[in-house]
């Protein structure tokens, strides 16, 4: 039985054929995926532009073959296209062939050789070789584990404009790996990451620019703290209200910190619980009502706040039974969504 290729990298999958079409109104060319008709005639082009001898078509007919429920008399046919287009330089071919090799699809796996044509196809400017070649070198695949170089080819990656491969240089420079610990070096790297959309990155800048003595700006962290929080990371969102609250890096606004919380907190936040449940308690921000600061506790305990518990038991006592009755009835609520909109309804946030 054939050995399954080895999964630590993969062959990126084609993009659907697609033909610009103008937009009368907007006066922009948009994209329209071909019907099942025209992508055939399309592959058909890329067939007869392969057997002619072209390199970058005979690239884009192996990565079909390799990718497209692939088998044995693909995989032979993919690797005869690809020598064929490695052979004359073409950085797709040589980096698909690099693949072919680390992968062990359709041929012996040989990762010294893999690791020596994803070099090549980097050093002629292909930015996917350059972030696998970061990974081989990071992870010491086909070679010794050598993160310098690996944040090399990371920066040549993010350069070319690899947002995942900015995210790694970015955390690498903040985490002293492969090189000295530069929080400068880190927050430009995390912004081109963040600018190119990458969420963990514009909650990385954020909290960059919050902590480090070296980038301090909260204002900015402020702004990259809510992007991150309309991305859904939780952590962001919590962050995000408490800035709200406090006035950190902007103006206070306490409508808008309740909202963020009780977006974190429905997304499992124990801290976001815990400080709704003390605006209950005290009547600041939201009003006073020791019963939903009760249950809100009670959650933040649930979703691993250590301390709620005991705030949760003080509160009970001051709280008249058929109230209780009436919040452990809230606290029967499918999910965190339910509960926090029986707690905390739309209008009050």
């Amino acid at each position: 039985m054939p050995k399954r290729p080895d999964e630590r990298f993969t062959i990126p999958r084609p993009e659907a054929f697609t033909l610009p079409v103008l937009d009368l109104l907007g006066g922009v060319a948009r994209p329209r995926v071909l019907t099942g008709a025209e992508a055939i005639a399309e592959l058909g082009r890329i067939e007869e532009k392969a057997r002619a001898g072209d390199p970058a078509a005979q690239a884009e007919l192996a990565r079909r073959l390799l990718t497209e429920d692939p088998d044995a008399r693909k995989n032979r046919r993919a690797l005869l296209l690809l020598k064929k287009s490695a052979a004359s330089g073409n950085p797709e071919g040589l980096h698909l062939l690099a693949l072919v090799h680390l992968r062990g699809q359709g041929l012996k796996q040989n990762l010294p050789e893999g690791v020596r044509l994803l070099e090549t196809a980097a050093y002629k400017g292909n930015r996917d070789a350059a972030r696998d070649l970061a990974r081989a070198a990071a992870e010491g695949i086909g070679m010794a584990p050598d993160p310098g170089k690996a944040l090399y080819w990371l920066r040549i990656a993010g350069a070319q404009g690899d947002s995942p491969s900015s995210l790694a240089a970015g955390r690498a420079c903040r985490d002293s790996s492969g090189t000295q610990k530069n929080d400068r070096e880190a927050e430009k790297w995390l912004e081109r990451a963040a600018q190119g959309g990458v969420a963990e990155a514009q909650y990385e800048l954020a909290e960059l620019k919050r902590r480090s003595p070296e980038v301090r700006d909260p204002a900015a962290s402020r702004r990259w703290m809510r992007e991150a929080a309309f991305s859904g990371i939780v952590d962001a969102q919590f962050r995000t209200g408490v800035a709200s609250w406090s006035g950190a890096g902007g103006s206070v606004d306490q409508r808008e910190a309740v909202r963020w919380l009780c977006r974190a907190a429905e997304g499992g936040s124990a801290k976001a619980a815990s400080m709704l449940a003390g605006f209950f308690m005290t009547g600041n921000g939201l009003p006073l009502s020791p019963v939903r600061a009760w249950a809100l506790f009670l959650l933040a305990d649930a979703l691993g706040d250590t301390g709620a518990a005991a705030m949760a038991s003080m509160l009970e006592r001051q709280i008249p039974q058929p109230e209780l009755d009436a919040a452990r009835a809230w606290l029967e609520a499918e999910n965190a969504h339910a509960f926090l909109e029986t707690v905390i309804p739309r209008s009050e946030r």
